[in-house]
């Protein structure tokens, strides 16, 4: 036998001057997180460096200047951001 009920279902009414709030970005990054990340940063670094160090030779062979072009795109992109923050 189906019993059939007469009670609509309501939908739940929304809280008067509900607002969503976002918790602040770094509440929960404490002290340790930080030194965690800048000995994580330094080790992964000087791996890196002590990886490429065989590469050395063959590096000053093959991308000789690229040194310099680096420079001059840091550069440009330096003066862009100091001109766009003046004008």
């Amino acid at each position: 036998m189906i019993v059939l009920s007469l009670e609509r279902r309501r939908k739940p009414r929304p809280i008067a001057n509900f607002e969503p709030t976002t918790p602040p970005l770094m509440e929960n990054i404490g002290p340790g997180h930080w030194i965690f990340a800048g000995i994580f940063a330094l080790g992964f670094i000087g791996f890196l460096v002590w990886g490429y160090r065989k590469d050395r030779p063959m590096h000053r062979t093959y991308y000789r200047g690229s040194t310099i072009l680096t420079l001059v795109f840091l550069m440009l992109f330096f003066l862009l951001f100091i001109f766009k923050r003046l004008l």
